[in-house]
């Protein structure tokens, strides 16, 4: 993004609502957290003996984890009596862990990432994460909440204002070409001319720089 480029509209209520929740959340006793969605995901492949967890997968269906309940119940039995299982399915092993999905300022950030992609995902949880000694994370979430006493970064001309500019920019465009179009006249100069197309000229760069200021 070019960094003349103003925050649009929902930026700038976004920016303005993390400041808001920086100011007013719950930090989960940590100072400056770093919030994190993470995502419940297993590691198969661990041997008997090193883990607890087990689950039943269907070789005859492209490896797939066996997820109808009752067939587990049914393959559970099967191994608990010491009975004959269907050589289609074997118990692998696994172990659990929370992978990282994506880091927020906020625990709402969090929540409205989920609302927004948790469909895509499987088991996704909330963590604080410290952020000791990460001057970078700390520095830049300071100055967002100095903000709420000090706005400095969010000085967007307000929408009303800026169809003002825009009415104020065409006025001042279509002077200038008149200006452009007309030639010398007995009762106007044309080195007045020059000075009224130049003036103009600089007012329409002060609207187009007020945009971005």
């Amino acid at each position: 993004m070019n960094a003349q480029q103003p925050l649009t509209e929902f930026e700038q209520k976004q920016i303005t609502a993390t400041i808001s929740n920086l100011h007013t959340q719950d930090n989960r006793i940590t100072d400056a957290p770093l919030w994190l969605v993470e995502e419940l995901v297993k590691d198969y492949g661990i041997a008997e003996g090193y883990t607890d967890y087990y689950d039943w997968m269907d070789n005859q269906n492209e490896h797939a984890i066996v997820t109808d309940k009752a067939l587990v119940r049914r393959l559970n039995a099967l191994l608990r009596d010491f009975r004959e299982l269907p050589s289609r399915y074997e118990r692998v092993g696994y172990r659990e862990r929370w992978q990282f999905v994506t880091a927020c300022l906020t625990e709402q950030g969090c929540k409205d990432f989920i609302a927004r992609d948790g469909h895509n995902h499987g088991k996704l949880r909330i963590f604080a994460a410290g952020s000791y000694r990460n001057e970078e994370y700390r520095a830049i979430r300071k100055m967002l909440m100095l903000q709420l006493d000090n706005p400095v970064i969010l000085h967007k001309v307000p929408t009303e204002c800026s169809k003002k500019f825009d009415a104020l920019e065409k006025d001042v465009e279509y002077m200038i070409d008149q200006l452009h179009s007309a030639g010398p006249r007995d009762s106007t100069p044309e080195s007045l001319l020059q000075a009224q197309r130049r003036s103009l000229q600089l007012v329409l760069d002060l609207i187009k720089q007020a945009r971005v200021c």
